[in-house]
């Protein structure tokens, strides 16, 4: 333990102990300095009785110093230790009793006549005693405290009342003595109460070190324990593996039996020409029995005109060539029909020999099919030829393979040409990023098998450079298992709407401007008429339209709400300027009046066609969700969410803002009002947003 000889303040390695020794030392000490301050009061208020008999004509005096200064003073600091500012000053409030009671006492002295004067300095003693030993002050405060009573003492026993040499030589032993005995006693007080803290923390520390020690031992025990019994468990486990692989094999071999019998598709075995082993489906697919396709040469059941073919591939493929596993021809049936199969054929070793491994599917039906495709896309390609509409196909690499020749009027291309233009060149990388985000959204979607139109716009280069715009209908093509490997595309020439449609946006540009300019006529109308409000209502609209931005709720939504927010008081022009600046609180005449602005607002703006509900937001911005609102006591879900917000934005400005019957109440006061209200007259959604706003976003109203 290290101290501070001086101050008894732990130092060194110790100093980190000084906080929490204050904190401790104060909260024991509070009860013992209670009592010790309502003795210490009893006692010098019972002394008083010695004053009446030893200085009766001087005791009015003397009891106003007891009983008027003294004794409150120490009651006061008792009611005061149950404060929280006792906590903080509580060695100062005590130092400063000490003084005023050692005070109290040379005052005494001093209005005392001789020689009952040189007596009263045993009042100084006891209150010697009571600093240093009672009152537990520590030792710095109580010895500066004892210090200057006996200064006091000094300076009234020499130059106030003057005292006996001898007489003031035997005080000032007794009371130096008596100073420097409880200077000890305090120093020893202090020094034993810190040291025993300070055991008290080592003891605290050992115990969590020795808690700590035995937590790590038993964490170590559990994991010792939980590794012998997973050792355990994988002996287990490796024991049952084997079992289970032993049990997997033979299932895997009834498996596999299983598939070939079972199995959908032929599957047989051929060397040497001959069929050494057949599955079910071969014999139930070719109408032969097993017999029969055990004794006959599989040539046999081939066509005749793809004979040379299969048997060129099944050579070639024996000698170790590499060719196409899978191929299709032509074969005949027991019935004599002829039928398209598919045979997919590996080389394997059978029973020592070479010999293939051959899958087939009867595959006449998709055969069927291409060629019903070949004779469509024949006619389409003619319907292609003659249309007006530029139509084309393009792999995923960008090259083209199709264009029809209207290509030539659209781009100033022959379709020859534009064939060997790829896309990226087609069209503006703005366009080329269109088409490939469908194409990526589209090939990411599973088992995909048909992909709907997508009318986009494109903007295309033209041969002399200039870039036309077009409407594309975009169809993928897919292959067998549903994924795009090109696209097919229609494409006509919208320049011309393009140009309409920019021009119809420049004048519904020029027409909102010029609504905004109505707007701020409407403002400027309202706000000449009541000029403490002045601001009032782009404020309200700057933090509305704030609000729904960080809502979410969309450009549209923060559009309308900005508008409604400019004219939200525009009812106010059929207010009385003298009730709108009224400088004191409405009468109950007067507030219906006032309230009527909103319905006068919404009569003025029903009848005006915009794309928002201005009239109803204005109607509706004094309504609360419990129903206590106004004109129509709407509640929860009756009430536009444009209102709500309007609401929430009207209430925070105003209550921020200077009124004419009041001051400004402040920010802080108007987000405690919607935040204790929120859910309640507020819209939850709405106050979470704006509190956001000022709290965290740092938001700020303008002029506020």
């Amino acid at each position: 333990m290290k101290l501070n000889l001086l101050t008894l303040k732990f130092s060194g390695e110790s100093a980190t102990l000084e906080e929490s020794f204050v904190k401790d030392y104060r909260k024991k000490s509070l009860f013992h300095i209670r009592i010790s301050l309502l003795l210490a009061a009893l006692m010098y208020a019972a002394f008083g009785i010695l004053d009446a008999f030893i200085m009766p004509e001087q005791k009015a005096t003397a009891w106003l110093i007891r009983y008027i200064i003294v004794c409150p003073a120490l009651l006061g600091t008792l009611l005061t230790s149950f404060s929280k500012v006792f906590e903080r000053y509580m060695q100062l409030l005590i130092v400063c009793d000490l003084l005023l009671a050692g005070g109290g006492i040379v005052c005494m002295i001093i209005i005392a006549p001789a020689p009952v004067g040189y007596y009263y300095y045993a009042g100084l003693v006891l209150v010697f005693i009571w600093g240093y030993t009672f009152s537990r002050v520590r030792f710095l405060w109580a010895s500066l405290a004892g210090w200057l009573q006996v200064a006091l003492y000094e300076i009234a026993a020499i130059w106030i009342t003057p005292t006996p040499f001898l007489v003031l030589i035997s005080n000032n032993f007794f009371f130096i003595s008596a100073n420097v005995i409880g200077m000890m006693a305090c120093y020893s007080i202090e020094f034993y109460t810190r040291r025993d803290f300070f055991l008290t923390q080592e003891i605290a520390m050992e115990r969590e070190k020795v808690d700590r020690i035995n937590k790590e031992l038993e964490e170590r025990v559990e994991k010792r324990m939980e590794d012998y019994r997973i050792l355990n468990l994988a002996l287990e486990q490796e024991i049952k593996e084997r079992k289970r692989a032993e049990e997997v094999l033979q299932e895997s071999e009834e498996r596999y039996r299983n598939l070939f019998e079972n199995a959908n598709e032929s599957i047989f075995v051929a060397q040497n020409g001959m069929l050494v082993f057949i599955n079910q489906m071969t014999t139930t697919m070719l109408g032969y029995s097993d017999e029969e396709l055990a004794t006959k040469p599989f040539i046999e059941f081939i066509h005749p005109d793809d004979r040379g073919m299969v048997i060129d591939r099944h050579v070639r493929r024996m000698k170790g060539e590499t060719i196409p596993a899978l191929y299709p021809f032509r074969i005949i049936y027991r019935n004599g029909s002829i039928r398209w199969i598919e045979l997919n054929a590996v080389l394997i070793n059978w029973k020592g020999k070479p010999a293939t491994l051959n899958f087939m599917s009867d595959i006449t039906d998709r055969k069927q099919a291409e060629e019903a495709l070949q004779k469509s896309e024949a006619m389409y390609r003619l319907l292609a030829e003659n249309a007006s509409d530029t139509i084309w196909m393009v792999r995923l690499d960008g090259t083209f393979t199709y264009h029809s020749p209207a290509v030539k009027q659209l781009r100033g291309y022959t379709p020859e040409e534009a064939n060997l233009i790829p896309i990226e060149h087609t069209v503006t990388p703005a366009s080329m990023s269109i088409i490939q985000s469908i194409v990526e959204e589209e090939n990411s979607k599973p088992n995909a098998k048909r992909w709907a139109d997508r009318i986009v716009e494109l903007e295309m280069y033209r041969k002399d450079g200039v870039t036309i715009w077009t409407e594309a209908s975009l169809r993928a093509v897919r292959d067998f298992e549903g994924n795009v490997i090109g696209l097919q595309g229609s494409t006509r020439d919208i320049t011309d709407r393009k140009l309409a449609e920019e021009e119809l946006h420049q004048t519904l540009d020029h027409l909102r401007k010029a609504f905004g300019s109505i707007i701020q006529v409407m403002v400027s109308a309202i706000e000449s008429r009541d000029p403490y409000t002045a601001g009032h209502q782009l404020r309200v609209a700057h933090l509305a339209r704030a609000i729904v931005t960080e809502m979410g709720l969309g450009k549209d939504k923060i559009n309308g709400i900005r508008m409604a927010g400019s004219i939200h008081d525009i009812g106010k022009l059929s207010i009385p300027a003298e009730i709108l600046s009224k400088p004191t609180k409405l009468s109950e005449i007067e507030i219906p009046l006032i309230r009527q602005h909103v319905q006068k607002g919404y009569e003025m703006l029903k009848d005006v066609t915009l794309p928002w509900p201005l009239a109803d937001i204005v109607l509706q911005h004094h309504e609360r969700m419990d129903g206590s609102g106004y004109p129509r006591g709407l509640k929860g879900g009756e009430i536009l969410m444009e209102a709500c917000i309007l609401a929430v934005a009207d209430v925070v400005e105003a209550m921020a803002s200077h009124r004419p019957y009041r001051p400004a109440l402040g920010l802080n006061a108007a987000l405690a009002e919607i935040e204790s209200n929120k859910g309640k007259l507020y819209n939850a959604e709405a106050v979470d947003a704006c509190l956001r706003l000022f709290r965290e976003k740092g938001f700020q109203l303008e002029g506020a």
